[in-house]
């Protein structure tokens, strides 16, 4: 897989000794990289479990993969769009 910028340019699969996991490489470049460790720090986590809970969420079908689980959003942050939707039309229907 190659896309241009500053994007996921390879990936390479590989299964763990016991076959239970598959490892995924992928390459991009290293300011994305390091930003992104950077934040999931600041979120109490890593990014490796970031991504590991987005592709359990795309796997599972879940409508909005991308946003990320409440447990990760402090919690003075503005809800994601979906969700300021569906908090805008339950006020809505209570007035």
């Amino acid at each position: 897989m190659r896309v241009s910028g500053s994007q996921i340019h390879s990936i390479a699969l590989r299964k763990n000794a016991d076959n239970s996991h598959m490892r995924i490489t992928f390459s991009a470049d290293e300011q994305l990289i390091r930003r992104a460790r950077e934040h999931a720090k600041a979120m109490g986590t890593a990014l490796n479990q970031l991504l590991r809970e987005f592709i359990e969420r795309l796997a599972e079908g879940h409508p909005n993969p991308h946003v990320l689980p409440a447990k990760y959003r402090p919690s003075n942050r503005p809800p994601p769009i979906d969700e300021a939707l569906k908090l805008q039309k339950s006020r809505q229907l209570r007035d």
